[in-house]
């Protein structure tokens, strides 16, 4: 494992003059990066409105639930004066050949860099590389990018100094869903049978008791995380060890970054309750105009009156309702949400490789042959590295 250097508490700069050149700082503790998180998360909500799990708050609390020993990271951030124009968190892959990646796993998987939209991309990006990236790293990576985000169309044909990109395909999708409507027009997509069989299942849940609805914002949602948590863990997830509180690292996680989304006001949490009882939760965040449905789950002995389905028409009737609204991303992509009008999008990952004999030798081209490969295994749609989980379904 690559040991960083000692790392010096850079705070951000509070006044004076500012220099038109780019500067690159590198932190390697968590300590040194706090004071930066809030400048982070206000250029991820404008530079990346699509993509939460780029912000400095949730790498933040990835970073802060390492498990120790774990590996060596550090975040290279560009500086303009007096402000953050671009942020790059790095987290050792591979000792040797060197391998860096944006923290990612089963419940982070976009990462990467956030540039100012002020800025040109290309010279940020370069500046990020070459002074936030160790030297001797010969491959990075953006993960889980939207095809249609603007970093993918400029990665994918950008020519960087030191640089070649590898664009390769992922074999999920996810699904959105634009809230800037009345709610009759998603609830006209579905057909008429699935209208009669969700006014079915709100009836037969009522029967059992009353049949509530809420949600719960910021730190009300963060009090209710572990209502939550217990839900999941009392499903078929708590039995085959996928839920949340199943594993110690998970919850960490999921812990750490409730507290810190809740301190945005980002973690939302929608409820139906059937007689006072949680019977199906949505665990979300509200970033930059868009409600990122990051984990569902409801009760099993109920499940055959779907309400999975049932909460999931009221998140659609309440974001049309709200201006502050105006995007649903599903993340994943199931045919519950093709049926209420959701539009897939397919995701990619960009490979960033250094030009020069080893790299292209030991990394280059044995990342060229797994592609080929794997389309030739899987047609179209190559393997990616790791994906999110498999959409859950809602009845």
């Amino acid at each position: 494992m690559i040991q960083p250097p000692k790392s010096e508490a850079v705070q951000p700069p509070t006044g004076g003059g500012t220099a038109p050149s780019l500067v690159v700082q590198r932190v390697h503790d968590l300590a040194a990066l706090e004071p930066w998180i809030e400048r982070w998360d206000a250029l991820a909500e404008r530079s990346a409105p699509g993509r939460p799990m780029c912000s400095g708050s949730w790498a933040a609390a990835w970073l802060e639930t390492l498990p120790a020993p774990g590996p060596a990271f550090e975040v290279g951030l560009a500086l303009r004066g007096d402000r953050l124009v671009g942020a790059w968190p790095f987290v050792t892959k591979r000792a040797w050949p060197l391998h860096l990646e944006p923290p990612s796993d089963l419940h982070t998987f976009t990462g990467g860099p956030v540039v100012d939209p002020d800025e040109v991309l290309a010279t940020v990006l370069d500046a990020l590389l070459a002074g936030g990236l160790a030297k001797k790293a010969h491959r990075t990576s953006v993960l889980g990018l939207v095809e249609d985000d603007p970093m993918h169309r400029a990665l994918a044909g950008m020519r960087l100094k030191r640089w070649v990109p590898i664009v390769r395909r992922a074999r999920f999708r996810g699904a959105r869903l634009g809230t800037d409507t009345p709610y009759d027009v998603p609830w006209r997509s579905l057909s008429s049978k699935s209208r009669q069989r969700l006014k079915l299942a709100r009836r037969r849940l009522g029967e059992i008791g009353a049949l509530e609805h809420h949600t719960d914002e910021g730190e009300a949602a963060l009090a209710s995380l572990s209502t939550f948590l217990d839900l999941e863990a009392s499903t078929w997830k708590g039995r085959d060890t996928s839920a949340i509180a199943t594993d110690e690292h998970t919850k960490a996680f999921y812990l750490a970054w409730g507290r810190r989304l809740a301190a945005r006001s980002w973690l939302q949490l929608n409820w139906s309750t059937v007689g006072g009882r949680p019977v199906a939760g949505e665990l979300c965040a509200l970033f930059a105009g868009t409600l990122f449905m990051q984990k569902i789950t409801f009760a099993e002995d109920v499940a055959r009156e779907s309400p999975g389905h049932v909460r999931w028409a009221e998140t659609v009737a309440w974001a049309c309702e709200r201006d502050d609204v105006h995007v649903i991303d599903t993340i994943g992509c199931d045919d519950i949400r093709l049926r209420w009008g959701c539009t897939p999008y397919e995701y990619v990952h960009v490979h960033l490789v250094r030009r020069g004999v080893l790299p292209t030798l030991l990394t280059r081209w044995p990342l060229a042959l797994r592609a080929r490969l794997a389309r030739w295994r899987h047609g179209d749609a190559p393997t990616g590295g790791m994906a999110p989980p498999p959409a859950e379904p809602a009845e």
